[in-house]
């Protein structure tokens, strides 16, 4: 005989299991529902995914399916610690941040913005922002002065091509030196593929966005490459003073926006792209761990991302934005993490820029050479070399018309031979009449 009072399972709970929603209800479409569109892939990451495997099926039917892609690890700390890439909260949690390793460690940053000191001589000054979401000119007076400009993506709402030429206007007209730019997934437009493409619910991608019309995404992508005074990155280097920043527009799958990838071998393959000797490296999706805690409590940073900068890559300084709420900067003592967003949750620009400075490097080069991934590129000279160089051609311009307007008109050509050859001019050895010559 069963001597537990009545009602009290053999598991223990008093009262015994709580009653399953009936079929039809609400709670239980919603969580069909959820558990259906659980890691849908686009078309991009199937291709990918196909890739990755070393497959030539090119048949969508064919394509492999989520249950059919083989698990993603990354590893941290010279391969002694090994976490699944596909879940960052579960990585998290339970294995990244119960680790001792010094890589794996965090530590909060007070972010030197608008209040910061006045920078120490010989340096460059770098100023931060990312998520603007349109509302650029709202801000233009609470940007500090710099020498570089980087915006880490997300610079409209839903890549309007209107809204893309004015921010780019607005930008190139920044007085710092440099200004760099990279998107993210709310500028669909700048993502020919995506925005041409079709979305997972079988409507054309720019549909979903634009209800008034599709917008010429050519005239988008040709103002982020054309515009004057402003650099645009995506997954390309240049080198200013010395320092070389790296940006990448791309994240893990986020509600089927732009540059998106399936969390896994699509990311881990785009960050081995990065070079490894990038000093500056500027993302749009933060690393988990590092300013990527959602409202929700759940982490929406990558963890090949991460993998990627701490144990390969390095950088002195890791620029990022996308997640609002994680606004702010951290370190492991070795890159320092900063999460420039400038809207908050509520897509306020209430939060500001953040300034970094660098010691300058005695370098007898051309300031700024921009070049692909396979370090092969253009020239351009700063504004400063520019200005030196006008003003020294002027200098000796002047110098040259005094000299001749000093001689007769005859002995002209004698001076002008003598300049080329290197000779000085001595006046006393000059002829004085034409019979002299």
């Amino acid at each position: 005989m069963n001597s537990k009072p009545r009602g009290v399972p053999s598991g223990g709970r008093k009262g015994g299991a709580p009653p399953l929603p009936p079929p039809n209800s609400y709670i239980r479409q919603k969580t069909n529902k959820r558990n259906h569109n659980k890691r849908k892939p686009t078309w991009r990451n199937a291709k990918t995914h196909a890739t990755a495997n070393k497959t030539t099926a090119t048949d969508p039917a064919t394509a492999p399916t989520p249950t059919s892609i083989e698990p993603c690890y990354a590893s941290f700390h010279n391969n002694t610690i090994t976490c699944r890439s596909e879940d960052p909260t579960l990585a998290w949690n339970h294995v990244l941040s119960k680790s001792t390793a010094p890589c794996l460690q965090v530590s909060s940053v007070v972010p030197r913005t608008l209040f910061a000191s006045p920078r120490a001589p010989e340096t460059l000054r770098v100023v931060c922002i990312s998520d603007t979401h349109g509302k650029h000119r709202r801000m233009t007076k609470d940007i500090p002065a710099g020498d570089v400009l980087i915006h880490a993506g997300d610079f409209t709402n839903c890549g309007h091509t209107s809204q893309i030429k004015d921010f780019c206007k607005w930008m190139a007209g920044m007085p710092h030196t440099h200004k760099i730019l990279i998107c993210g997934n709310h500028d669909i437009t700048c993502d020919k593929d995506y925005y041409n493409g079709t979305a997972k619910n079988g409507q054309a991608s720019w549909k979903r966005f634009h209800h008034n019309g599709k917008n010429d995404d050519v005239a988008a992508r040709r103002a982020l490459r054309e515009t004057k005074n402003l650099i645009y990155l995506e997954d390309e280097s240049i080198v200013i003073d010395g320092y070389s920043f790296y940006g990448s527009p791309w994240q893990p799958e986020f509600c089927d926006w732009a540059f998106n990838l399936d969390r896994g071998y699509p990311c881990k393959m785009m960050w081995e792209k990065i070079p490894t000797a990038t000093d500056i490296l500027i993302t749009h999706g933060p690393p988990v761990g590092h300013g990527d805690m959602v409202s929700q409590q759940q982490r929406a940073g990558c963890v090949d991302l991460l993998s990627a900068v701490t144990e390969r890559i390095r950088p002195l300084y890791h620029v990022f934005g996308h997640v609002h709420e994680g606004y702010g900067v951290t370190t492991n003592q070795t890159t320092t993490f900063i999460n420039a967003s400038t809207c908050t949750l509520s897509y306020r620009p209430n939060n500001a820029p953040i300034v970094f400075d660098l010691p300058r490097k005695n370098l007898n080069t051309i300031p700024s050479t921009k070049m692909e991934s396979n370090n092969s590129g253009i020239i351009k000279i700063s504004a400063k070399m520019k200005r030196t160089i006008a003003l020294l051609t002027l200098i000796l311009g002047s110098c040259c018309v005094f000299l001749l307007f000093q001689q007769p008109w005859h002995i002209h050509y004698i001076f002008l031979k003598d300049s080329v050859n290197g000779l000085l001019f001595d006046r006393s050895s000059l002829p004085t009449t034409m019979k002299d010559l």
